[in-house]
């Protein structure tokens, strides 16, 4: 799918909001990596209960990916959107009281590699959404998001031009 190339279009961030979320899966696919069935968009914060892919809205601020969003700018040019891609898996954890059946250690390195090339995925889906868009580039960076609740996960920040 990709959006429409139209400045300011009341459907165009929502559009993009779709966009990377199925930009994202289509990279996983074609790595043959499966991606949680949970798969959705979302405003702001979202509570890891489940393996889960989340799309968000961050921030939306007039002018192009890497200017100062406190600096004056025209408001019916190109618009910045600012998206977090959040990929929740399981993750081994300890299965009794006081760290008594603590995962092993195979256990632990196997959900680091999955988590590695989750990582990398990641990044490599942020050149897919940007080819959906106008391909002008983005600002992409993937950071860990340590256990919580039995589950780990990947967070990507990404800083592109709203189609």
């Amino acid at each position: 799918m990709t959006v429409p190339n139209r400045f300011n279009d009341i459907e165009a961030l929502g559009q993009l909001l779709q966009v990377t979320l199925q930009s994202v899966v289509g990279t996983f696919e074609s790595a043959r990596i499966d991606v949680p069935v949970r798969r959705y968009i979302a405003y702001g914060s979202v509570v890891a209960d489940c393996e889960q892919l989340t799309v968000q809205l961050a921030q939306l601020y007039p002018g192009l990916p890497g200017a100062d969003p406190s600096q004056v700018a025209r408001c019916n040019g190109p618009r910045t959107a600012v998206l977090i891609v959040q990929l929740f898996r399981c993750a081994p954890v300890a299965s009794g009281p006081r760290g008594q059946g603590a995962p092993t250690s195979e256990a632990i390195s196997e959900s680091t590699l999955r988590t590695v090339r989750d990582v990398w995925l990641m990044l490599d889906s942020a050149g897919a959404i940007d080819a959906a868009g106008w391909n002008t580039g983005v600002i992409a960076e993937v950071s860990p998001i340590d256990m919580s609740g039995g589950y780990i996960g990947v967070s990507m920040t990404l800083t592109l031009t709203v189609p």
